[in-house]
């Protein structure tokens, strides 16, 4: 169960990382992804998105929620349990959070960039001046997963 959480996280993260803007979009791409983790949020629980931000910057992020998870009371992981299915439905292509991606690279489709890697580290930027912590979190698991 909750290796399949993490998996489905990272999933997610791949997701986001693999859809690269072109240079000068950054600011509109942070905007329209931040949209799309915003709708995926408001179907979690507030606990499972804190856990997902606080092992974000852990130097292993599987590791860390691995370890978080181990830690919680009975509780605390049924709590949570609603969470794991919305996010194993990340990976289905008609799910609402695939579907907002899909559009979103759809609208970028013509867009290219020499340095995938600073594009992305400048999405990030403005993803966290937007206040974006969860999307935040999710774009940084898909670029350490690159």
């Amino acid at each position: 169960m909750r290796k399949s959480l993490i998996l489905a996280l990272f999933a997610a993260a791949a997701i986001f990382a693999g859809s690269s803007c072109n240079m000068n979009q950054e600011k509109e791409v942070a905007a329209d992804v931040c949209g799309c983790t915003s709708q995926l949020e408001k179907q979690l629980s507030p606990e499972f998105v804190k856990l997902v931000v606080e092992t974000t910057d852990a130097p292993n992020p599987e590791q860390a929620m691995t370890e978080k998870l181990e830690a919680m009371e009975m509780e605390e992981m049924l709590a949570i349990m609603a969470d794991m299915k919305v996010v194993n439905e990340i990976e289905n292509d008609k799910g609402e959070f695939s579907t907002c991606i899909k559009e979103l690279e759809k609208k970028y489709d013509n867009a290219y960039t020499f340095n995938e890697e600073e594009s992305m580290k400048t999405v990030l930027a403005e993803m966290q001046k937007l206040d974006c912590k969860f999307g935040s979190a999710i774009l940084k698991l898909g670029m350490q997963a690159k």
